[in-house]
């Protein structure tokens, strides 16, 4: 062989490489796929059902979405277990109320006893798991559970600009080092910093970074750039590193992606400003005595930027909706799209950050796409998201454990639906982690009735609401009595739950 053909073999080599790589892949995706499938769960946060065009929203919010749901199973009355991401998320990844797994509080997390309690622990160990999420309080979480997921991606690596930085010196100590640096930077009031030369240190890099970024792109996003705290993402980047990401893994795997709009603040992309300026206004409520003070007015207008930052989500969803199509994803894969919690613009309350648990809250969407299906079926059953644990259980065969409170999905298993299924939310962010429920909001939905319990709040030790959602879907019209016989049996049924989970706490 001379020179020149010897370059000439040198320079396919590489592309032999390749093929040779691809050929690998391939086999490996043809031998594991037959025995278990590939699971894509993608939560879109603070996304409640009652803003989807999806379940009869007025405004076309989602098409996209609603484009998927047509060869897949829709649950309508779906319900997180808490009205913000850390407890409710800790929930979908435990299967379980939190009252179990205590992690009650914003920047809170599970109990250590119970942390081995989770998806990524369960699933057999060929699945191979791959982790992202732009919001910082689920990393949180998910930080405690990495012993058990083998690719979890740090929020930054898809942001624009994070500033955070302790976490890069303290790799294994996500939780303790973030808390830490906010102390340092902001103070404990975000007003007063407790060390000044780190934080003019931490402001003068923020505005740096900033300026060049709003220069950037800024006239794509007129009401400023999507963030969360301080840090800045497009969906546009998430989108793009999905796409790329779930052709290129091996089979079979099972990706958990947390999304972060429509949460707020809602700064949607300058093609979507605007595309609800009609008349639509939704039904006035009383304001509630744990209200914020904001007038209809106002909510109206948040509102529709809600709903805009939703339309700016769906969109980015039908990209990938295309690109999972155009590649044969859904013929081997199970495909869920869920939330962690919904949003509220009514009885005085902007956002999830209330001590209240309405369905525009805690009734958040769940459609599931299994492998090759090509019609829609719907589902009116209560469900809850700690049922996706004992359902991934019967997608992989495998037992669900006993601590689970969840139950396997309709249309997952043989068994007739319950109408008469008790599902509950719980927010208590107000109580402490290892004490008995004392200062906390209880919901228990059953058999088209909904019962609310509040308890332990300034000036009122107990009280409660109730309703019928099957006739007053919006909760207009409260009708608890103490002479109503279906009231008084949620009561029981609640109280009697909450005396056993309480049992081992102080």
């Amino acid at each position: 062989m001379n020179r020149r053909e010897f370059l000439k073999v040198s320079a396919i080599f590489p592309l032999l490489l390749t093929r040779a790589d691809q050929i690998i892949r391939g086999l490996d995706r043809v031998g594991s796929i037959q025995e278990y499938p590939n699971v894509v769960i993608l939560i879109f946060d603070a996304l409640s059902a009652k803003h989807m065009s999806l379940y009869n929203y007025p405004r076309n919010t989602t098409p996209n979405i609603d484009r998927f749901a047509e060869n897949a199973i829709v649950y309508h009355n779906h319900y997180a277990s808490g009205n913000f991401t850390t407890s409710s998320t800790a929930s979908l990844f435990s299967g379980t109320y939190p009252w179990f797994h205590r992690a009650l509080h914003l920047q809170g997390n599970i109990l250590k006893n119970h942390v081995e309690k989770n998806i990524f622990n369960l699933i057999p160990e060929d699945v191979q798991t791959t982790v992202y999420t732009h919001n910082q309080l689920a990393f949180t979480l998910l930080s405690q559970l990495s012993a058990f997921i083998d690719h979890l991606k740090p929020p930054r690596d898809l942001a624009l600009y994070d500033p955070q930085y302790s976490d890069r010196i303290f790799p294994s100590d996500y939780y303790v080092a973030s808390v830490s640096e906010k102390a340092i930077m902001l103070g404990e009031d975000k007003l007063n910093p407790t060390s000044l030369l780190g934080a003019l240190d931490y402001i003068f890099r923020l505005y740096i970074n900033k300026k060049k970024i709003i220069t950037d792109i800024g006239s794509t996003f007129p009401r400023g750039i999507p963030q969360f705290g301080n840090m800045l993402y497009i969906l546009e980047d998430f989108t793009d590193w999905v796409m790329d990401e779930i052709i290129e893994l091996p089979y079979p795997y099972l990706m958990y992606l947390h999304a972060l709009p429509p949460h707020g603040p809602y700064k949607t992309r300058r093609d979507f400003k605007g595309i609800f300026e009609d008349d639509y206004e939704h039904v006035a409520k009383p304001e509630h005595f744990f209200s914020q003070g904001h007038g209809n007015v106002y909510l109206n207008q948040m509102r529709r930027e809600y709903d805009e930052f939703l339309a700016y989500a769906d969109t980015e969803f039908g990209r990938l909706y295309d690109h999972l199509e155009k590649n044969g994803v859904f013929e081997n894969s199970y495909v869920i799209i869920t939330s962690d919690h919904g949003e509220m613009f009514e009885r005085g309350i902007r956002g999830h950050m209330s001590e209240t648990l309405y369905e525009s809250l805690i009734r958040v969407p769940l459609i599931v796409s299994k492998p090759g299906q090509n019609k829609r079926i719907d589902v009116h059953t209560p469900t809850s998201n700690i049922d996706l644990l004992p359902t991934l259980m019967n997608i992989y065969h495998q037992p669900v454990p006993e601590w689970c409170e969840g139950a396997v999905l309709p249309e997952f298993n043989s068994e007739p639906e319950r109408e008469d299924r008790e599902v509950y939310s719980v927010e208590a962010k107000s109580n402490p982690k290892n004490g008995k429920l004392r200062k906390a909001t209880i919901a228990l939905v059953r058999a088209g009735y909904k019962l609310i319990r509040y308890s332990g709040y300034e000036d009122f030790e107990e009280q409660f609401e109730f309703y019928n959602l099957e006739e007053d879907p919006e909760e207009l019209d409260d009708i608890y009595s103490t002479t109503d016989i279906i009231a008084q049996e949620l009561k029981h049924i609640m109280e009697t739950k909450l005396s056993q989970v309480d049992d081992g706490f102080d």
